[in-house]
C-alpha cells in the first residue's frame, strides 16, 4: 500500500499554499441553505494556518456554457467561512476563472503580511430579482452592540460623525423596497449588503 502524505507530513511556513476545495454548496437568494462542506473544510484549513501557511482556497460553482454567472458567485462562502474561521476570507472574483485578478490576489504582497494593505472590496450580482451590492473591507471590524445600534440615527462610532449617513441609507434602500444589512467579526472584516429589487 502506498504512503500517503497528509498536511501533518509537510513544512508550510512561509509558503503560500493552494487548496483545492469542493464549495459547492446549495445558495438561495444568495444565502448558504447547507454548510457542511464548508465545516468539513475547516480543520485542514486551520491547521495550515496555524502551521504558518498561506493559505488559498480554489473552488467554483459552475460556469454553464463558459459564462459567468453572478447567482454562481462564491462570494457568500467567503463571507461565511470568515465567520467560521474568526479572520477575513478574501474573494478574488474573477470572471475567467484563473484570470488578471485572481492572480493579482495569489501574488499579492498581501498575503505575505495583510496588515501593512488595507483594503476595501465592492462587488455587484444579480439574485434573482434582486441586485445585491457588497462593501467590504478588512478593517478592524464592529462589536455586535455596535452592530445592533449603528443604523439608529445621530449613533456613531466616529469622532467626527453625524450618525445620520447609514440611517439614511437604509430608510432609501427600504423607500425602494430594499434591504440593507451588515455582518462583521471584529479584527478581521465588516461587509455591507444593498439588496434592490430589479423591475
Amino acid at each position: 500500500m502506498l504512503n500517503k502524505v497528509s498536511v501533518d507530513d509537510i513544512n508550510v511556513k512561509g509558503q503560500r499554499v493552494l487548496v483545492r476545495c469542493d464549495f459547492n454548496v446549495p445558495l438561495q437568494d444568495g444565502k448558504i441553505t447547507d454548510e457542511n462542506r464548508l465545516v468539513a473544510s475547516l480543520p485542514t484549513i486551520k491547521k495550515l494556518i496555524a502551521d504558518g501557511g498561506k493559505v488559498i482556497l480554489c473552488s467554483h460553482l459552475g460556469k454553464p456554457k463558459g459564462e459567468a454567472k453572478p447567482e454562481l458567485s462564491l462570494a457568500p462562502v467567503a463571507v461565511r467561512l470568515s465567520e467560521l474561521l474568526g479572520q477575513d476570507v478574501k474573494f478574488a472574483a474573477d470572471p475567467e476563472v484563473v484570470g488578471p485578478n485572481a492572480k493579482a490576489a495569489v501574488l499579492s504582497p498581501a498575503l505575505k503580511n495583510p496588515e501593512q494593505l488595507p483594503s476595501i472590496f465592492l462587488e455587484a450580482r444579480l439574485a434573482k430579482q434582486s441586485l445585491v451590492i457588497e462593501i467590504r473591507d478588512n478593517g478592524c471590524g464592529i462589536t455586535s452592540e455596535q452592530r445592533d445600534k449603528i443604523f439608529e440615527p445621530f449613533v456613531t462610532y466616529k469622532k467626527d460623525g453625524t450618525g445620520l449617513g447609514l440611517a439614511l441609507a437604509r430608510r432609501i434602500a427600504t423607500s425602494h423596497g430594499g434591504t440593507l444589512t451588515v455582518s462583521s467579526v471584529p479584527g478581521t472584516f465588516t461587509v455591507f449588503t444593498l439588496s434592490l429589487p430589479v423591475q
